[in-house]
């Protein structure tokens, strides 16, 4: 009897394990809004995606804008904005998206950045602007 438990419970421990998958191990995104980084990882989004309304857009560099990303932004006023006390990404169901400077707070002008998953590695490519003035 003590062996058939054994067997059973080496069994199942694991499959508990692997219920609580993380994001980069699950093939379909939980469709909703991420508030924090912890609902990120665990692919529990805390907000409806449907409640809001989210814009393509391009974000561009440099003085000719010679290099554009396509963005999301949050079609959002900015009242609205500081209730929610910021979002670290959202996800439509297919696709992830993650706004990397989640400290500069959260308006209608957030970027949200594809993120694209290589085993446990997030890859994003986006761009940072600064406001700093060339010269001394």
């Amino acid at each position: 009897m003590k062996r058939i438990l054994l067997i059973l419970a080496l069994f199942f421990i694991p499959k508990l394990n692997c219920a609580q998958e993380v994001i980069w191990n699950t093939s379909n995104y939980q469709k909703g809004i991420y508030k924090t980084y912890a609902e990120f990882i665990t692919n529990k989004p805390s907000l409806d995606y449907d409640a809001f309304e989210i814009q393509d857009k391009k974000a561009s560099c440099g003085l000719t804008s010679f290099k554009t990303l396509d963005v999301k932004r949050f079609k959002i006023k900015n009242k609205e904005a500081k209730k929610i006390e910021g979002i670290v990404g959202f996800s439509d169901g297919t696709h992830v998206y993650i706004n990397p400077a989640t400290l500069n707070g959260f308006n209608s002008k957030t970027n949200f950045y594809t993120v694209e998953f290589y085993q446990q590695f997030a890859f994003i490519e986006f761009i940072k602007t600064t406001t700093i003035r060339n010269g001394s």
